[in-house]
């Protein structure tokens, strides 16, 4: 289970770091500064992969959820500069669950909490 979890892992590392580079190129745009929630998603990444060198199940655990929980601060911002929360719809819900980065995150989340269900009934 290790080395999907540090596949997983490499795969967010990649796709969110391409997100992060297209937040800093084109965020700009909108005429809002997105350079906190980049760096908070970098952040996210950074303790995301300081928790595959950690040596305490407590450590490791705390590390993942802190990272996973910094992770979607750019996600936040796109999503507040291109919904019109106006009118929501079912179609507009459609359209926010099947954003790429949000199942990508899922996913990441889902892989997560079985490695951490899987430590935890190894150490018990």
């Amino acid at each position: 289970m290790k080395s999907i979890d540090i596949l997983f892992t490499v795969l967010l590392v990649i796709y969110y770091g391409y997100y992060c580079l297209l937040g800093f190129a084109f965020g700009g745009l909108s005429g809002e500064n997105p350079a906190m929630f980049v760096l908070l998603t970098i952040g996210g990444i950074a303790v995301i992969l300081t928790s595959l060198f950690a040596k305490r199940t407590k450590q490791f655990i705390l590390l993942r959820l802190i990272g996973i929980l910094l992770l979607p601060a750019l996600i936040l911002f796109d999503l507040i500069h291109s919904i019109n929360f106006s009118n929501m719809d079912m179609g507009t819900w459609i359209n926010i669950f099947t954003y790429s980065p949000i199942l990508i995150l899922l996913i990441y989340t889902i892989v997560s909490i079985l490695r951490i269900r899987l430590i935890m009934r190894y150490n018990s």
